[in-house]
């Protein structure tokens, strides 16, 4: 897994935690 791919889908959880 790359650094990037983990970045996105944390911000993916953020997006839907602030959400």
């Amino acid at each position: 897994m790359t650094l990037m791919k983990i970045q996105f889908v944390v911000v993916k959880i953020f997006k839907y935690k602030g959400e």
